[in-house]
């Protein structure tokens, strides 16, 4: 047997903790790997390296250390800081960078091996260790920070994205994605109103934007979306040509401004989602909108290699119309919310859509699709499964046509991110307190935390994990 994977982490009193897993030659349908910490940890995003390994990011209160490195806490006393950490295949850290924000939102990875960070920032924080000048404060509540890092995890430059009026991200996550000749969209949204201190909620006004920067951090261009209620863009990507498509939500009606042209649109009743493709210049090619009387919200994109648009996200009741265009049949969740995925092609033609959840509530997804077209679904669920009063992490997966297969439940409070690698091995990152037991249907891998929370890094072997009892039903 190869011998166990270690990471060790250790925070404020330089305390080092262990962590496992099984090893690859094992070859189980699962794994779980945990990162350790003596204060608050949480993992937030996860993406494969085109050079190898496994890139993974949180954030954490303290000072931080992988084996006998230890790295700065972005020189503010008393902020939570994050970090990005780079893994080689026996997930032992390579390099790790941290610096001062409080939450990372998205990480987008370029062919050279380039990471693209989108964070926030709610006090000073400095940028590059140990350099004063690098120190950016926000200039209202909170600020959208987008950095960009070369592989080996040095700051090639950092862009600080907010204004005096309210804040610039909190519970809207926005996201950052990067084509492969370096140009890169990030998006965002802010509250207008400057007397509100707490995210905004309905009937508040939110407006959202993206942004194009070249390569060198330069802007090149922007699209604004604006409206009498909340016009939320969750995420981008972007697909092999270069086009950029943008997956969000709104209340009332929104109104697009791009480059080169603007468009408006009406809700059909609740807050409706939304999936726009925008050519590289800036030109609107194509919209699609679905809601009705109920909430469909939180979305999130994945682009096939076909170039096919996932877009996934929750549905809330009474119901609504799946179908872009005139409407066929409506819908609603088993419980208060459920899962959905809808596929369409590259040009926009709708495909289908399809559902996971249970009896009570899902939210925040994250999706993964693998080589089969198979796509993976994950998040939170409350009162789905044992634990009645807290959030469990949820993991399901549908067909290439979107036929629910699987879906499981284990008692972790956070399930943030998910990537599939060219092996079809699935990661998910999310963060854990207390004892929780890991894995599907009856096979489970117990792990317990020392402290306040730790971060779990689950791998899945997603042919195995289908072909076996293993993975619950």
């Amino acid at each position: 047997m190869n011998r166990l994977v270690t990471l060790i982490i250790a925070f404020c009193c330089g305390m080092l903790a262990g962590c496992s897993g099984y090893s690859r030659s094992d070859a189980p349908a699962f794994e779980v790997h945990v990162i350790r910490g003596m204060g608050e940890t949480n993992g937030d995003v996860v993406a494969v390296s085109p050079e190898g390994g496994l890139l993974i990011g949180g954030c954490f209160t303290g000072s931080l250390e992988f084996h006998d490195e230890t790295a700065s806490d972005g020189g503010v006393t008393d902020q939570t800081s994050c970090f990005i950490a780079r893994l080689n295949e026996d997930y032992n850290a390579v390099n790790v960078y941290v610096w001062g924000s409080y939450h990372i939102v998205d990480l987008a990875v370029d062919a050279r091996g380039s990471l693209y960070v989108l964070s926030g920032i709610c006090q000073p924080a400095r940028i590059i260790p140990d350099d004063p000048s690098s120190i950016v404060a926000p200039a209202g509540d909170t600020d959208l920070l987008v950095t960009k890092l070369s592989p080996d995890l040095s700051v090639e430059w950092y862009r600080a994205l907010g204004s005096a009026v309210g804040r610039d991200l909190e519970d809207y996550f926005g996201g950052i994605a990067v084509h492969q000749t370096g140009e890169v969209y990030v998006a965002g949204a802010k509250r207008v109103e400057t007397a509100v201190t707490m995210p905004p909620r309905g009937g508040m006004d939110v407006d959202s934007f993206v942004l194009k920067f070249n390569e060198k951090g330069e802007t090149v261009w922007g699209m604004e979306l604006s409206g009498p209620d909340k016009d939320v863009v969750d995420d981008v990507a972007v697909d092999s040509s270069g086009n950029l498509v943008v997956a969000g939500h709104f209340s009332d009606a929104v109104r697009f401004v791009s480059p080169v042209e603007e468009e408006t649109h009406e809700s059909q009743g609740g807050p409706d989602a939304f999936v726009i493709q925008v050519g590289p210049e800036g030109g609107i090619r194509w919209y699609r909108q679905w809601g009705g009387s109920g909430s469909v919200v939180d979305c999130r994109l994945e682009i096939g290699q076909d170039g096919s648009v996932y877009v996934g996200g929750y549905l809330g009741g009474p119901t609504a119309d799946f179908t872009p265009g005139p409407a066929v049949g409506n819908v609603g969740p088993r419980g208060d919310t459920d899962f959905f995925v809808s596929r369409f092609t590259a040009d926009g033609e709708y495909q289908w859509t399809g559902f996971l959840g249970g009896t009570g509530t899902e939210r925040w997804p994250a999706i993964a699709v693998d080589s089969t077209g198979r796509i993976w679904v994950g998040g939170l669920a409350y009162n789905d499964g044992a634990h009645l009063d807290e959030p469990e992490s949820f993991l399901g997966v549908m067909d290439a046509e979107g036929t629910a297969l699987r879906q499981e439940t284990w008692n972790a409070f956070d399930l943030s991110d998910m990537c599939v690698d060219e092996d079809d091995r699935l990661y998910v990152i999310g963060s854990f307190s207390e004892t929780v037991a890991f894995g599907f249907g009856e096979n489970r891998l117990v792990r317990q935390t020392e402290e306040l929370s730790d971060i779990y890094i689950l791998v899945v072997d997603t042919a195995e994990g289908l072909n076996n009892s293993r993975f619950g039903v």
